[in-house]
């Protein structure tokens, strides 16, 4: 039985496309991740390389007496100090990651393999939560408290 080119694709066709669906899906799949592994890792660097938040990681790390009620009075009074606009570019850096949690975009576990320590003291230290709660920080706060 000799079969024709029109009958051969008849059966060739489908598993074809079926091989071509599924190799994009795995190609869509892994570079997803490639750009998610390099999006973690630019926010890796902007936290831990780069001196933008050394400051209050320091203050929320050590707790400092001093550097505390001096940062408080400011946030009694609101100030428009350094300090004050550092602390709450701090917690937002936070409240963007939590963002980004509840629409998916980030798995918790990311998060938490990488600033669990400094989510942690945050949630540790009282004057931290009431300021969340404050300004507006919602996204934060809830994530906190899921932890």
């Amino acid at each position: 039985m000799t079969l024709t080119l029109s009958e051969i694709l008849t059966y060739v066709q489908p598993i074809a496309i079926t091989v071509g669906g599924l190799y994009a899906v795995f190609t869509y799949r892994g570079e997803a991740k490639r750009r998610r592994s390099e999006w973690i890792y630019r926010l890796y660097t902007q936290f831990y390389e780069t001196d933008r938040f050394k400051r209050m990681r320091r203050l929320v790390d050590y707790a400092p007496e001093e550097e505390i009620k001096r940062l408080t009075r400011h946030i009694e009074v609101n100030a428009d100090s350094d300090l004050h606009e550092d602390f709450a570019d701090y917690l937002n850096f936070f409240e963007f990651l939590a963002i980004q949690h509840s629409y998916g975009n980030v798995k918790r576990q990311e998060i938490m393999d990488m600033f669990e320590y400094y989510l942690r003291r945050l949630k540790e230290q009282d004057y931290i939560v009431a300021y969340l709660d404050t300004y507006g920080f919602e996204h934060l706060s809830a994530f906190l408290r899921r932890m």
